[in-house]
């Protein structure tokens, strides 16, 4: 059992405890927490099935879920991209996004499964160590469009860690 899985176990017996202690005092008690504990136990759930550990299983709910993307993305989210627009040579631009941030740049999202077939885009996906993983999408008929998604294992589930756009 997850960690995670644990604190809300604890948490469901703690109000069901709080709840008989309650009804003893106070006769309505039960219904108030019992109340809370459907309000704070469904995101704490949620949260908890977010979690995946096999970066397969992962990856294909990764790229048909935007929401899914956005619960799995850890932030400050570390992101470059080639800036051709400063400079004759293109110089490289290292961010950390924040939530905010990246929610408000549109270069930052995974492609579907629809867009890579629509674009078409290449797929590459390679695993050098138990506990990362990237994936590259190339334009075949490109030689300066590469995106790259970065991942990792942390605490036992995968997140997206950093975006390389490396396109011109």
């Amino acid at each position: 059992m997850s960690s995670k899985a644990a604190r809300i176990q604890c948490h469901s017996q703690g109000v069901a405890q709080r709840t008989l202690h309650a009804s003893r005092v106070n006769p309505a008690a039960p219904a108030v927490w019992a109340i809370a504990a459907m309000l704070v136990l469904p995101g704490a759930a949620a949260a908890a099935t977010s979690c995946v550990g096999n970066f397969d299983t992962f990856i294909s709910r990764f790229e048909k879920d935007p929401g899914f993307q956005r619960q799995n993305t850890l932030y400050p989210l570390d992101y470059s991209f080639l800036d051709q627009a400063s400079q004759r040579t293109p110089k490289t631009v290292k961010l950390a996004l924040g939530r905010k941030a990246a929610a408000a740049r549109s270069d930052l999202d995974f492609p579907t499964i629809e867009q890579q077939q629509a674009i078409p885009l290449v797929r590459a996906q390679k695993c050098g160590q138990p506990n990362a993983c990237v994936i590259a999408f190339d334009k075949p008929d490109a030689d300066t469009h590469s995106t790259r998604f970065s991942f990792a294992l942390r605490r036992g589930c995968w997140r997206l860690i950093g975006i390389a756009n490396i396109s011109l």
